[in-house]
């Protein structure tokens, strides 16, 4: 159960920071 917390836990956080970064390279692409 904990391992399985932890697999999603650092999903979102991997997802989250691939959004984040998409954003600012789309951001930078706009000027």
């Amino acid at each position: 159960m904990l391992y399985w917390f932890v697999k999603r836990f650092g999903f979102a956080v991997q997802f989250h920071c691939g959004v984040q970064w998409v954003g600012l390279k789309f951001e930078s692409m706009l000027g």
